[in-house]
């Protein structure tokens, strides 16, 4: 009987301090810093097909940056491309026009979750916006 009782007092023993443990390291995982967020969302933008294309690097710059929540983050970028449209242009016909561009992403937990040009271009998915 007092094996059984030190048994279920171990096991009750284990579950209370893994879940304080648990909890506590959850409640001191650090949020993203804006330089940090700021940093993927940029390298997003720079390796996206439209800026990738044509994007003429001595135009990037941040406009704005907004946070959302604890983890969430929204920055907007301008930057210019040498030709007209949008993503991968190759093989297409596009004309030799600057063309500037406002590129507004979402960042949650250090991963982009929206990038959007214009707000007419679905950078993320490659499409057209309705």
């Amino acid at each position: 009987m007092k094996r059984k009782s030190l048994i279920i007092f171990i096991v009750t023993s284990l579950i209370l301090l893994s879940s304080i443990y648990g909890c506590g390291a959850l409640a001191t995982t650090p949020s993203p810093t804006e330089e940090e967020s700021r940093e993927v969302a940029r390298n997003f933008l720079i390796n996206a097909p439209t800026y990738k294309f044509d994007g003429m690097p001595e135009t990037l710059k941040l406009v704005s940056s907004r946070k959302l929540d604890s983890a969430s983050w929204e920055f907007v970028f301008e930057f210019t491309s040498s030709h007209s449209g949008y993503g991968d242009r190759t093989g297409k016909v596009v004309l030799q026009v600057l063309t500037p561009h406002t590129a507004r992403l979402q960042v949650v937990n250090k991963k982009v979750t929206a990038a959007v040009l214009d707000d007419k271009w679905d950078e993320f998915n490659q499409k057209e916006l309705p």
